[in-house]
């Protein structure tokens, strides 16, 4: 439990520093920076940390496009927080995932995914920032956002621990 959260803490720590970083153009720092560039002190299993963060990001890029709920709920962690876009949370894996299975049983909606930065520190935390656009086309709905999703390592998986978008321009 002390474990988790450290990572819960640590996560935040490194979304922040993220996203101050985004907003002020640079790279954030924590042992990846964005793209996947390595600096020189890490070692194998850091490289190896790195690759299964980048596996986890692809995975749940694609379980949210092809809308699979059963995928998605593997790579999130008990813990599961997400802070929607209208600032409602929801806090555990299950009413979390109430949520996203409510929402990809409706088929009506579109999310694109662009990665902007990407922060791996070690092999405990991860970060991935995305522009995104979700939209309704039926509805004439469409909203820019950011989207951030804090990962912790366990048991030797990446989980996604926090998720959380913000609107963004108009």
């Amino acid at each position: 439990m002390v474990r988790m959260w450290r990572n819960v803490v640590l996560t935040a720590l490194l979304c922040a520093a993220t996203a101050v970083a985004a907003t002020a153009g640079v790279a954030a720092t924590g042992g990846v920076a964005s793209g996947g560039r390595e600096r020189s002190d890490s070692g194998t299993e850091t490289r190896r940390c790195v690759e299964q963060f980048g596996a986890a990001v692809r995975a749940y890029a694609t379980a949210t496009r092809e809308r699979d709920a059963e995928r998605y709920k593997a790579l999130v962690h008990d813990g599961y927080t997400i802070v929607s876009a209208d600032g409602e949370v929801r806090s555990g894996k299950a009413d979390s995932m109430a949520f996203v299975e409510e929402l990809f049983a409706d088929p009506s909606w579109r999310r694109t995914l662009h990665e902007r930065r990407r922060v791996v520190s070690g092999c405990d935390t991860g970060f991935v920032l995305f522009d995104s656009e979700y939209s309704k086309p039926a509805d004439g709905h469409r909203a820019r956002l950011r989207t951030g999703l804090g990962f912790t390592r366990a048991d030797g998986r990446w989980l996604v621990l926090h998720d959380q978008s913000s609107r963004v321009g108009r």
